[in-house]
C-alpha cells in the first residue's frame, strides 16, 4: 500500500511540474487562472479512470440478457475457482489505486490554491 502512495505522489508531482511548465510557455508566469481548471480536469479524467466501467458494462449487459448467464458455472466450487483465478489476475494490474490517490491530491490542491 505504501508503494502504491508513493507511485501517486510521484505521478502528482509529475503532474503539477507538466501544469507549471505549459503555465510558463503559454502565459509566461505561473497563472492559478490557468491552472485551477486544468488541475480539475486532470483530476476528473483521473478520478474516471479509476473506476472499472468495463465491468458495468459487462455485467450490466449479462443481467438484462440471459443468454450470457450459462458462461458462469453453476456449480459453487468451479465458481469460486474461477473468482479466485480473477482475483489474482487483477492484483497484478492493480493501477486503479494510484490513480484515485492521484485524483484526490489533485482535487485537495485544488481545494487549497482555490481560497
Amino acid at each position: 500500500m505504501l508503494k502504491k502512495i508513493a507511485y501517486s505522489i510521484i505521478l502528482f508531482s509529475i503532474i503539477i511540474i507538466i501544469i507549471i511548465i505549459l503555465s510558463l510557455l503559454i502565459y509566461n508566469t505561473v497563472d492559478l487562472t490557468f491552472i485551477n481548471p486544468s488541475l480539475f480536469i486532470v483530476s476528473i479524467i483521473l478520478f474516471l479512470v479509476s473506476f472499472p466501467f468495463h465491468r458495468v458494462l459487462y455485467h450490466g449487459g449479462r443481467v438484462s440478457n440471459n443468454t450470457y448467464t450459462t458462461q458462469i458455472p453453476p456449480d459453487e466450487h468451479l465458481h469460486y475457482k474461477l473468482q479466485k483465478t480473477l482475483d489474482s489476475k487483477e492484483k497484478e494490474k492493480n493501477f486503479r489505486v494510484v490513480f484515485l490517490f492521484t485524483s484526490l491530491l489533485c482535487f485537495l490542491l485544488l481545494i487549497i490554491l482555490s481560497r
